[in-house]
């Protein structure tokens, strides 16, 4: 099966035996399955669920979409939501965004309506509900077949991307970029429980901006100093105006270190990082590194809304060319300045 075949509606049983699909519906309602399933199309607004894992996002043209699973229905009242059955006829509701409804047992006798952040379960023998807790990364959100991702609502980090990674925690921990060379390359300069920095410890401004055609997603790193005028902060051209004139020296380059940083824990108001689901990035103050959005977002497509950042006592996170640190639309290119 290809991708952009058309599954008509019928009696056909259609079964996914592993990894996951995506289907998009004439309403617009896009449903990812993850195999092993068993499913079947019933109409243009709704899907039968024998077995196996799906998520819906409903956009409000596919209100009213549904999942028939054998002992239940659940109605999607314009949201996101995913629904687990096994073949034992039991079923899981979790509602990420929204609202829906939920009808119960072969006559639909319990009528329960599903907010966000809630999830229950259904007993395929009596179809009794009892509340569950609500599990943000159950259920497969997104996949793409190019880039052989799979997204489950997890947090794109880019320390990660720093270690060489995804963004989904495959990065090398201890990873470093050195601002000052040229060539780029990668070395393992601050390893996790090192107690000493070694490759890059001193870092000489050459004052050109080093594109990485390494990494994907990064575009390049500079040393933010003024000193002969304008910074250039990216590989477009783009120039800063407004950094300092400073000594042009560093040390340690951009570092995705792991949970203790020479040697201590990384900590910041009492929340600890370098962790799974909270990556660091530590930089020196006088180093700049900036990620390419663009490519960020063709790769994972609808998974970047936002960026969040907590600066510690050593540097700060800085977005450059629209200023921003919270926003639902970003630049192009984001650079990020230590001082």
């Amino acid at each position: 099966m290809e991708k952009g075949k058309r599954l008509a509606t019928g009696d056909e049983q259609w079964l996914l035996r592993e990894g996951y699909a995506e289907l998009l519906f004439d309403n617009q309602a896009k449903v990812v399955l993850e195999g092993p399933a068993e499913f079947q199309i019933l109409a243009a607004d709704r899907i039968g669920l024998q077995c196996g894992r799906v998520y819906v996002r409903g956009p409000g043209e596919a209100a009213g979409f549904s999942i028939y699973t054998p002992d239940g229905k659940i109605i999607d009242l314009g949201t996101e939501f995913g629904v687990q059955a096994d073949i034992g006829g039991n079923a899981q509701v979790h509602v990420l965004k929204g609202k829906t409804m939920l009808l119960a047992g072969r006559s639909g006798r319990v009528n329960l309506e599903i907010s966000q952040g809630q999830a229950e379960k259904v007993a395929g023998k009596t179809g009794e509900v009892s509340d569950i807790e609500c599990l943000s990364d159950y259920f497969v959100r997104a996949v793409n077949s190019k880039s052989k991702w799979v997204w489950r609502g997890q947090n794109l980090c880019l320390a990660d991307i720093v270690g060489g990674g995804s963004g989904f925690g495959t990065g090398l921990r201890g990873f470093c970029i050195n601002t000052a060379t040229d060539p780029w390359k990668a070395d393992r300069c601050l390893p996790a429980n090192s107690t000493e920095i070694r490759p890059g410890t001193h870092m000489v401004s050459d004052h050109p901006y080093h594109p990485l055609r390494d990494n994907p997603f990064i575009d390049g790193v500079f040393i933010p100093d003024s000193e002969f005028g304008p910074v250039q902060i990216t590989s477009r051209g783009h120039l800063f105006r407004d950094f300092p004139d400073t000594s042009g020296l560093g040390w340690g380059g951009i570092v995705y270190p792991d949970r203790t940083l020479l040697p201590r824990p990384i900590r910041l108001n009492r929340v600890q990082y370098g962790i799974p689901g909270k990556g660091a990035l530590f930089m020196h103050g006088n180093a700049g590194i900036t990620f390419d959005l663009e490519k960020l977002r063709a790769a994972y497509p609808g998974v970047i809304r936002e960026f969040r950042a907590a600066d510690a006592m050593w540097g700060m996170l800085r977005f450059q060319q629209s200023t921003v640190l919270m926003s639902l639309r970003l630049p192009l290119k984001a650079s990020a300045i230590g001082f």
